[in-house]
């Protein structure tokens, strides 16, 4: 009984290590699409469409440079809260995720 549970405890173990993105993955690890996912989705939704009605503009493809991008993530614009707490290279992995990566 004891080497049964023990090696069920060792499988559900390795099996947690197979996750692709590790509960303890630290901001310099993150993707831009990471962090867009975690930051930006639940308005403007993972494929950058955003919405319309709710006045969520798309992002898939924008005219902006990825400096505005990343000013605009820093600052805010109309609705869109301000996100001081990302740092530049944050705002930057975003930026580049949105402009060459997000169709």
């Amino acid at each position: 009984m004891l080497i049964r549970t023990l090696t069920l405890i060792a499988t559900v173990a390795l099996l947690a290590g197979c996750n692709t993105k590790s509960i303890s993955t630290t901001a310099e690890n993150l993707t831009g699409q990471d962090l867009f996912e975690m930051h930006c989705a639940q308005c403007h939704k993972a494929s950058g469409a955003g919405n319309f009605l709710k006045g969520v503009p798309s992002v898939a493809l924008t005219d902006l440079t990825e400096h505005e991008i990343s000013e605009q993530i820093l600052k805010g614009k109309n609705r869109m809260p301000s996100s001081p707490r990302l740092n530049y290279e944050q705002r930057m992995k975003i930026a580049r995720y949105i402009k060459h990566e997000l169709h």
